[in-house]
């Protein structure tokens, strides 16, 4: 999730968001001329060099498909996840479940003042969205909760929860998000589960064992070239 009415932070970046009703708030950023290696899969390990991190994979019938799967277009739709900032689709046609990785970038340091600003406007944000999502009826559940993790609140972490009636399958969506820093930059990562309310509870399972993996690493966010 990421947010928008930042206060005015001294410039000369700027955050950016698009908002939808799922509450995936993007942070975009005007990137310099950086460039990264490409993510990279090795085994069931995926490191994502830009960002600066890692993660642990689930196996068979876990996939890598080729775009948005046909029965979560109604729910989700493709303009929810555009493919540049898409990093990662996973899905399960065994368990009618998706698994998604967004991340986003700002040169916004993450310093205490910044973290409790992050902090307030998500909060906020997701009140604010709650409260709009419940009015649909194809929302039947909105939770959310938004905290500091690690050492001295050193990143901001946020879930949240919504169940979706469409008219062809119930979906129950939860998303886990981390704000962390990377040098003087601040990285945002979101991992979501999209997931058929009846297998929930056995992609859950997975849901979890790959967020727990997760990594974030300054030494492979470097560039290779300016």
């Amino acid at each position: 999730m990421l947010v928008k009415g930042f206060p005015n932070f001294p410039p000369p970046r700027s955050f950016q968001m698009k908002k939808s009703l799922v509450i995936l708030t993007v942070l975009c950023l005007l990137l310099g001329c950086a460039t990264y290696p490409p993510p990279k899969m090795e085994g069931n390990r995926y490191q994502n060099y830009r960002h600066g991190f890692t993660l642990e994979l689930p196996g068979e019938p876990w996939v890598v498909p080729d775009k948005l799967p046909a029965r979560f277009e109604s729910s989700m739709g493709a303009a929810v996840y555009p493919v540049r900032k898409r990093k990662l689709l996973l899905s399960n046609n065994q368990t009618n479940a998706l698994i998604t990785v967004q991340c986003s970038r700002s040169t916004h340091d993450f310093n205490y003042l910044f973290r409790n600003a992050l902090y307030t406007v998500t909060t906020r944000e997701f009140e604010k969205t709650k409260k709009a999502s419940l009015k649909s009826e194809a929302v039947t559940r909105f939770d959310y909760n938004v905290s500091f993790q690690g050492v001295s609140g050193q990143t901001l972490g946020w879930t949240y929860e919504m169940d979706l009636e469409t008219p062809i399958q119930r979906i129950r969506l939860i998303t886990r998000g981390r704000a962390y820093p990377i040098g003087d930059d601040t990285h945002i990562v979101e991992i979501g589960l999209w997931s058929d309310k009846l297998t929930f509870n056995e992609n859950l399972e997975v849901f979890d064992k790959l967020y727990k993996s997760f990594v974030w690493d300054e030494s492979l966010a470097k560039p290779t070239a300016e």
